[in-house]
């Protein structure tokens, strides 16, 4: 048997204190008792699914439909402020509906002027999205997407400059195969000089440091060979991108 990597450890384990951490800071907002919302809305099926247990226990079926329309349709700030942790934990675990996505929780923190909320909530849900973008550059993009854990702190107003730190002082050659998908995957905005989610990631993006960084990984790490191959790509594509007129 393998030993357990120690770094990846300390990773599960930060994730896993960021889940309870936001767990504690809304504990204070009850189940609601109902919920309000579009009359195009089955707001009695919505509600048997959110009161179909407690809160730890609710599966993303239970919570899906609230997930994906709470706030734009469905319900108030204080009864997303109650679910939100479950909603978080879920979306850590890759839960697939769409209101489990982190960019799609971050859109909606966005609506309700979560700055606005007391400081604690906000540090123990900041906390966490750093902590699920650092553990999510672990994975292999095959086995799920880190990068809307990134859009999502960007979205939010989060510190962009500690997730972009993060990502590249990885260990993890994962992580450059994140950041080659989300280069190739926007090469038009890239050529045609627009901004990827902020400006401080689309200048990282594009700098020679990344380019070389990937290039190198491309070559040392233990990778698949059409691993090797898309970060090299991507390499190419920053080098392409900073020789083009203009730039």
């Amino acid at each position: 048997m393998s030993n357990p990597n120690p770094l990846e450890a300390d990773l599960s384990s930060e994730l896993a204190h960021a889940v309870e951490r936001v767990y504690a800071a809304f504990a204070s907002y009850p189940s609601p008792r109902h919920l309000h919302g579009s009359p195009y809305k089955d707001l009695e099926s919505i509600f048997r699914g959110v009161s179909s247990g407690p809160l730890r226990e609710l599966s993303g079926e239970n919570l899906g439909a609230y997930a994906g329309s709470a706030i734009w349709t469905v319900g108030d700030v204080d009864d997303y402020r109650h679910f939100l942790p479950r909603v978080l934990e879920l979306a850590i675990q890759g839960e697939p509906s769409m209101g489990f996505d982190a960019n799609v929780i971050a859109a909606k923190l966005e609506r309700t002027s979560w700055r606005d909320w007391p400081l604690e909530e906000q540090q123990a849900v900041e906390v966490l999205f750093q902590a699920a973008w650092r553990k999510a550059m672990t994975m292999h993009p095959d086995e799920g997407n880190a990068v809307p854990w990134l859009e999502g702190i960007v979205l939010a107003g989060m510190d962009v400059a500690a997730a972009l730190a993060a990502w590249r002082d990885s260990p993890y050659p994962e992580a450059m195969l994140h950041c080659a998908d989300l280069i190739t995957g926007n090469i038009k905005t890239l050529d045609k000089g627009h901004v990827i989610f902020s400006e401080q990631v689309t200048t990282w993006l594009l700098s020679d440091s990344l380019a070389w960084h990937l290039f190198t990984v491309a070559v040392e790490a233990p990778l698949r060979p059409d691993d090797r191959e898309k970060l090299a790509w991507a390499s190419e594509t920053i080098e392409n991108n900073l020789n083009f007129p203009g730039n």
